[in-house]
């Protein structure tokens, strides 16, 4: 059991780590001195552990950049004492490279016993290594936001379109008003094969949207075949590689002037991380990625993956349990906002219901709600963002055209009401079929031939109305 440590690696790098004995470690302090290259004249780096109860524990460092990474690792089990242990980390190839670039990286500690496995990140800066002066990006700072900011939350498909079709939705979107979209970055149509990364389907939507006025929220997510801790699930097999990827991306789409990041989608549901749902590993996941986003753009918003509606019965969690297991086991990081996905058809989200298909009280009026978890655990000033929310105009539980657009003007107004609520995106720009009765393809503003929807009216009123929070 991890009570305190004190990580010193080759008196260059000195990561101060403090944590409760019930808790994994947190990053306390970062100390680089200015002359990183003395590393890279050793073979090896030494990290020094102290404060540990006796055992028997194995070490692992990895570091993480935008570049890619590297780990290193302890050869074999070291004995662990109160007064201090230290372990020889052989430097590879990898690490080098890393070790004496410029850019920041990400240095995450492992350290495994019989019972535990302790984990925490933090960010190495090279504050005076011997580098060119950094070309200076030119950004837009983040978006203002009130309660209830209208966005919209785009089909998975947008990006595979034409880029005729995807400016025809864009121009539709445009002339209700909207000024934020967001978009699932998949890692698996990035990268599909290592190292063949490929931007390129998605620059051209972010910058079409950018042409007409409209900011991009971006989701990095679903990891590609190769890189799968399972075949039948996208979860990642290794944090820090998505982390890589997420680092990668920030410093990609910096340069456009997308500042906002949801890390992953749904990760309570099987089919979006699977095939068993994990809070503590979706937390270790977010702790990295969260680190090398601030670092790469220190002026970042970075959010929690969106939370769904479901019940623990279908394999998934609960939102809210989920949520309590990210919390308890330090995984919720350095971010901004949590993001939850609060659907309520066929209800309405101000109908008085226990019925649980009304997600909308989650967000804080239920006793165990999102707003009452972040309080208990000293995060109630973070704002939660309604990444996705939205209705069906077919299927099970499908509603009327007419109902989809009650649904929505009754949810963004009680949104301009909400305390600490952030932007609001709707679910979804347009619909994906034009087949009747098929609920997974129906929630757009517009139909599946670009006609409008009763909803469309409904959302141009709710942008018009958009006032700051209380």
């Amino acid at each position: 059991m991890i009570r305190r440590s004190t990580v010193a690696v080759a008196g260059t790098v000195a990561l101060a780590l403090a944590a409760p004995a019930a808790a994994p470690a947190t990053v306390a302090g970062v100390l680089v001195e200015p002359a990183p290259e003395r590393l890279l004249a050793r073979d090896a780096v030494r990290v020094a552990l102290v404060g540990l109860s006796t055992g028997r524990v194995r070490v692992a460092l990895q570091l993480t950049g935008a570049a890619g990474g590297a780990t290193l690792r302890s050869r074999g089990r070291i004995v662990a004492r109160p007064t201090g242990s230290v372990v020889r980390l052989p430097l590879d190839g990898a690490a080098r490279a890393l070790l004496a670039g410029c850019d920041p990286l990400v240095a995450t500690l492992r350290l495994r016993t019989t019972r535990t496995v302790r984990e925490t990140a933090t960010t190495l800066q090279r504050a005076g290594a011997p580098c060119a002066t950094p070309t200076v990006v030119r950004s837009a700072p983040p978006a203002a936001v009130t309660a209830g900011t209208p966005g919209v939350a785009t089909s998975g498909g947008l990006v595979d379109l034409p880029a005729e079709v995807v400016d025809r939705d864009l121009a539709l979107l445009s002339a209700t008003g909207v000024r934020w979209l967001r978009i699932a970055l998949d890692w698996e149509r990035v990268e599909p094969t290592p190292g063949a990364v490929d931007f390129s389907r998605f620059d051209r939507v972010v910058d079409l949207a950018a042409a007409r006025g409209i900011r991009t929220l971006l989701v990095p997510t679903y990891a590609p075949a190769w890189a799968r801790r399972v075949p039948s699930g996208p979860e990642p097999r290794s944090a820090a590689e998505f982390a890589t990827f997420v680092g990668r991306a920030v410093a990609h789409f910096r340069t456009r002037g997308v500042r906002d990041w949801e890390i992953w989608n749904e990760p309570n549901l099987p089919r979006f991380w699977g095939p068993r749902v994990s809070p503590r590993r979706y937390g270790s996941l977010l702790r990295p990625s969260a680190a090398i986003a601030r670092a790469v753009d220190p002026g970042a918003r970075i959010l929690s993956g969106g939370l769904a509606r479901t019940v623990d019965s279908s394999g998934g969690l609960t939102a809210l349990r989920f949520l309590r297991g990210v919390l308890r086991s330090g995984g919720l990081g350095d971010v901004d906002a949590v993001a939850v996905h609060p659907y309520t058809y066929p209800l309405r989200a101000s109908v008085p219901t226990t019925d649980r298909r009304n997600a909308w009280p989650d967000l804080g009026l239920r006793p165990d709600s999102v707003r009452a978890q972040l309080r208990a655990t000293g995060r109630g000033r973070l704002p939660i963002w309604v990444t996705e929310f939205g209705a069906p105009t077919g299927g099970v539980d499908g509603v009327t055209e007419q109902e989809q657009a009650a649904i929505l003007a009754d949810g963004y107004a009680l949104a301009r009401r909400s305390r600490r609520l952030g932007p609001v995106f709707w679910y979804a720009n347009r619909d994906l079929s034009p087949i009747p009765g098929d609920r997974e393809r129906s929630f757009g503003l517009f139909r599946f031939d670009f006609t409008a929807k009763p909803a469309v009216a409904a959302f141009a009123a709710a942008v018009r109305r958009e006032t700051p929070a209380p």
